[in-house]
């Protein structure tokens, strides 16, 4: 029903959808870049292999690399381990066990686009 709405919305309203994206584009713009970046970073990523957390945990164990904390692999737990690109795929990484390790969510989330060095020196500051 809402997608419904929207959709009749958008075909009533097309100027006011459009001038309503631009005024968010420009208040937002470095967001808008942001999500652009990663979008075409993730389109250029030709990984077919799914990678797994347990895969990946059993390859590095069950704690954060960045923080040290234990994890558990357990969904919708506190300390449930992520899935962390090393280099992110914004800044040309790629979506591959080499370059994927097990994170906590607060350093994931932290360190969004950074370098574990840049996140590192951010975290000690």
């Amino acid at each position: 029903k809402l997608r419904e709405r929207s959709r009749e919305y958008y075909k009533r309203n097309p100027e006011k959808v459009r001038e309503a994206g631009k005024a968010y584009k420009a208040a937002n713009r470095e967001k808008c870049n942001d999500a652009s970046a990663l979008r075409r970073a993730r389109q250029r990523t030709t990984q077919t292999v799914p990678i797994r957390r347990a895969d990946i945990a059993a390859r590095d164990g069950l704690a954060c690399y960045l923080c040290g904390l234990a994890l558990t692999l357990a969904p919708k737990m506190p300390n449930t381990a992520q899935l962390e690109h090393v280099t992110p795929l914004s800044r040309g990484g790629t979506h591959t066990p080499e370059n994927v390790k097990l994170a906590c969510k607060p350093c994931n989330f932290r360190k969004h686009t950074s370098t574990p060095d840049e996140y590192l020196l951010r975290r000690a500051a």
